[in-house]
């Protein structure tokens, strides 16, 4: 192969490979059914968790509780593999409701 060749394939290897720029897109958290949720339908599980944590946490708090956040995605995901149907707003008011 000549020189001109292999930077041909090359440049058109590049280009094949080269990521393509997305566009963005808008979902509605409050949309989202647990299946989704628990099967990456829609997102990243953890981005709708963290989305989720501070939708819920205390305006201005800026101090994340790592085990705490864990464990209520643990029961929030756990609740919703066994309730399909729900949608993870439901299941993160049922689940982390605070007690009265």
């Amino acid at each position: 192969m000549t020189g001109w060749k292999r930077v041909v394939a090359g440049l058109v290897l590049a280009a094949a490979g080269g990521t393509q720029a997305q566009a963005q897109t808008s979902i509605d958290l409050a949309k989202i059914t647990c299946e989704q949720f628990v099967l990456h339908q829609v997102t990243d599980p953890r981005n709708v968790v963290i989305w989720f944590s501070g939708y819920f946490a205390k305006r201005g708090d800026t101090v994340i509780h790592v085990q705490e956040f864990e464990n209520n995605a643990k029961r929030v995901t756990d609740f919703c593999r066994n309730n399909f149907k729900l949608t993870v707003m439901e299941a993160v008011e049922k689940v982390l409701k605070p007690a009265q």
